[in-house]
């Protein structure tokens, strides 16, 4: 892992240069640059009337003709009473009848109507039988990685997540600035493997990080430079190697991959003389984000070219909660 002269360690943050950007009321950074999240298309509507209530057929009851006319007429109000009997029953029956359909009126075995939309073609549940809905995620749950048996590191106040290697530590902070002088490389997301693997060194290190540079492949070279300068004492760097097309593994994200290679005098035996690194640019509103692999090389468990590709293509978007 390289040295970082006039700074911190990696992964022993400072104070103010640690953020993106200032602190907010609440004492955690203010993100000024996330990935975004996708609108959302507008759902669809349905017009939803009353059906039309079916009255019952009355017929007056007739009094034979040989009875009193007492006697009829009691029949007649008889029959007055049958009919504003089923009158109301029938009233009754149309005023229900126009407000069972409606979200507010309807019960647990009955669809509302965003339900009904997405369930055009089901029969309903028949009310004995309770409703069942799908288990809501929990808060905090990570979404499973894109690469099998990797494990997902989330960067919350970047609104971003990535995958890396099982073995590897993601830092429980994750941001820090890193180098000397007026421009420092400010990261978040920080994930690292083997380290201490030679005395003060770190074998590879993952994160995001962004550089103002308004082309993705300029960008790449710039963090690339950036890092070798003051990641490497003492480092001959060679020139970048020609920036790649890249595209991340979702698909979202389209933007330029370069390679930057060096050499630095070893610190002790068995550490590492060479390193390289890995940056995918891809345009921001302001510049681009870099997403980033900074390794040696040449030693036993050291990363190639291929997978910090493979790390680099899941930069992807947190899912709106």
């Amino acid at each position: 892992m390289p040295q970082w002269p006039g700074n911190a360690m990696p992964g022993a943050n400072t104070a103010s240069q640690q953020q993106f950007s200032a602190p907010s009321g609440n004492g955690r950074p203010e993100p000024d640059w996330q990935l975004g999240v996708g609108s959302h298309p507008a759902s669809q509507q349905a017009s939803w009337g009353p059906p039309t209530a079916q009255h019952p057929h009355t017929e007056l009851l007739q009094a034979p003709a040989e009875q009193k006319p007492r006697r009829r007429k009691a029949l007649l109000l008889s029959g007055i009473g049958v009919l504003v009997v089923v009158a109301i029953g029938a009233t009754v029956a149309v005023v229900a009848s126009r407000h069972s359909d409606s979200p507010a009126a309807a019960g647990p075995g009955k669809p509302s109507m965003v339900s009904a939309l997405s369930s055009e073609n089901k029969p309903p549940q028949p009310p004995s039988r309770p409703q069942q809905t799908a288990p809501k995620p929990q808060p905090g749950a990570a979404a499973p990685p894109m690469v099998p048996g990797y494990q997902v590191v989330q960067i919350t106040d970047r609104g971003a997540a990535y995958d890396a290697p099982p073995e590897w530590k993601i830092d429980p902070i994750g941001t820090a600035a890193w180098g000397s002088g007026s421009n420092p490389l400010e990261i978040a997301g920080l994930a690292q493997d083997g380290k201490n693997y030679c005395p003060n060194y770190t074998r590879t290190n993952a994160f995001l990080t962004m550089s103002p540079q308004a082309d993705p492949a300029a960008a790449a070279a710039d963090i690339g430079a950036r890092m070798a300068k003051f990641g490497w004492s003492n480092a001959t760097v060679a020139a970048p190697a020609p920036a790649e097309p890249m595209v991340s593994l979702d698909g979202q994200l389209h933007g330029s991959f370069v390679e930057t290679t060096g050499s630095a005098p070893p610190p002790a035996p068995g550490c590492a003389t060479t390193f390289a690194v890995y940056t995918f640019a891809f345009p921001s509103e302001n510049g681009n984000f870099v997403m980033t692999v900074a390794a040696d090389t040449g030693v036993d468990k050291s990363v190639d070219k291929e997978t910090a590709k493979r790390i680099l293509s899941t930069i992807r978007p947190l899912p709106a909660r």
